[in-house]
């Protein structure tokens, strides 16, 4: 049996169909393969669409008549077809899917078809890089990708019954280590065949302990949905990603108290109807020396040397290329930023020393009365309120309203703007990490994250526009001082929504 759609035709993968929905997390009902309240009727499989004649790598179903799944059809010689050709491409489902985790899966191959499926090991490096490869293995008699122990795996659940395999429902099983540095996780990841924007979509279960799924860009750091689990009820995780071709989209199970975790998944891959990238307003990678890379379907920045020692090529933290920083040295943005509603500035840093405030990113105006707004990033070596603690700070610019705002965060406030600044310990030195800022406007306030934990909410009222028409700097406060930063800057990137920080 398998899910259909009675209102549209326009996805329809072998095994669930259903209509992907913006970012966001939903409990469903719990019924037969996961969902059962979406307005599905259930019909016969019809076995799966023939895929057209190349050979699909093995151990795919191969198209023909039922195959001894669900439907309970005759045998046309095995669910596994060896790898014989047996037509097409290997896609499991029809545009705009992608692909089919579950039945993408072999445990005889990894990184093969459009998507490049991996199976991974998350070690919980700080950085949120600490991957490696699973291998292939059978857990319960059923085939898996695990490193040899019982955690981290993922295990393929289809027609089985055997341990985790008894009420994943013929999904994924994923087992996870118990919380502490020393414990693994399981990682689905997929690659972007092209630059996009994609949908993960997947339904959960917890079949033992307290899971929370991470959705993430490239590493754990970069998440773009987190969210805890339910036993009772299943959980859908829909989760929009704008990913450059090669980049990576990841699906973390980890534990979210002591113990360890297992957990019931399937999940497709949709590309959206959007236009490639349309939520990216700026993608700084520095992969390409010249010109330095700049991204994003929405972006018409230009980037540049503001003045002093030229910025040099560095390795970030993933070992990829960054971007150095000498002392006197900083880059300028040619373009305007939209920060009218909600929106997410992020960064990698790594600085080697702190002697005073070095300016990480700036995009202020406090000189036009009429296009006051602004924000910023910086490390200091005081606080907001003029205590001698070194911090990292975040702060916003906005014109003065009727009303002085009050709520969390530094405020101060003249007759024609408010300047709000939130601040944390500062981070260690010499080190790669993460900065988020993000504007939540439902709540009229921002946070600051550093390595994905909150650091600390300020007021910005929801109703204002803070975008203003100054060009951004790395490294630099404004265009006239010498700039004071000196370290190492990557993936600079600007999104027209509010990414998790604290969520």
């Amino acid at each position: 049996m398998v899910l259909r759609s009675v209102a549209s035709d326009w996805y329809s993968p072998p095994v669930l169909r259903w209509l992907p929905s913006t970012l966001g997390v939903a409990l469903l009902a719990q019924g037969c393969a996961f969902i059962d309240d979406f307005d599905y009727e259930f019909v016969a499989d019809a076995s799966v669409e023939e895929d057209g004649g190349a050979a699909d790598g093995g151990g795919g179903r191969d198209g023909g008549e039922a195959d001894g799944g669900p439907d309970g059809g005759s045998l046309d010689g095995g669910s596994l077809d060896g790898g014989a050709t047996d037509g097409g491409s290997g896609r499991t489902c029809t545009p705009p899917c992608l692909g089919d985790a579950v039945l993408d899966f072999s445990a005889d191959t990894q990184s093969a078809g459009p998507l490049a499926w991996e199976y991974l090991s998350d070690d919980r490096d700080p950085t949120g890089f600490g991957y490696a490869r699973l291998g292939p293995d059978l857990v319960d008699s059923a085939p898996a990708w695990t490193d040899g122990t019982s955690a981290p795996a993922i295990i393929a659940c289809e027609g089985r019954s055997e341990g985790d395999c008894a009420e994943a429902d013929g999904g994924l099983a994923f087992r996870s280590d118990a919380a502490g540095g020393e414990g693994r996780d399981p990682v689905l990841a997929f690659t972007a065949p092209r630059d996009g924007t994609y949908v993960f979509d997947a339904t959960a279960f917890s079949l033992a302990g307290a899971p929370e799924v991470i959705v993430s860009r490239n590493g754990r750091q970069d998440s773009v949905l987190r969210a805890l689990v339910d036993a009772a009820v299943p959980t859908r995780v829909t989760a929009t990603l704008e990913l450059f071709s090669g980049e990576r989209a990841l699906f973390t199970v980890r534990p979210s108290a002591s113990e360890g975790v297992r957990l019931a998944a399937e999940a497709r891959v949709l590309e959206s109807e959007e236009e490639p990238l349309a939520g990216c307003q700026l993608a700084l990678r520095f992969e390409d020396p010249s010109p330095l890379a700049i991204g994003c379907a929405s972006s018409a920045a230009s980037l540049s040397e503001l003045r002093g020692t030229e910025t040099g090529r560095a390795t970030g933290p993933d070992g990829s290329a960054a971007r150095d920083f000498p002392e006197g040295s900083a880059l300028e943005l040619g373009g305007r930023f939209d920060y009218a509603g909600d929106f997410t500035v992020q960064l990698w840093v790594r600085i080697p020393r702190l002697g005073e405030r070095q300016v990480l990113y700036t995009d202020w105006s406090a000189a036009d009365p009429e296009r006051i707004g602004g924000v910023r990033l910086w490390y200091d070596t005081r606080r907001p309120d003029g205590s001698s603690e070194r911090s990292v700070t975040a702060g916003v610019l906005f014109p003065r309203p009727e009303t002085e705002p009050s709520g969390p965060g530094f405020v101060d406030c003249n007759a024609t703007r408010c300047q709000v600044e939130v601040a944390g310990d500062l981070p260690s030195l010499g080190e790669w990490h993460f900065l988020r800022l993000t504007r939540v406007s439902a709540e009229d306030e921002f946070r600051l994250c550093v390595d994905g934990e909150l650091i600390g909410r300020g007021v910005l009222p929801g109703d204002v526009d803070i975008s203003n028409p100054t060009d951004p700097l790395l490294g630099a406060a404004n265009t006239f001082d010498t700039p004071s930063f000196e370290g190492q800057l990557d993936d600079v990137r600007i999104f027209d929504r509010a990414l998790p920080c604290g969520d």
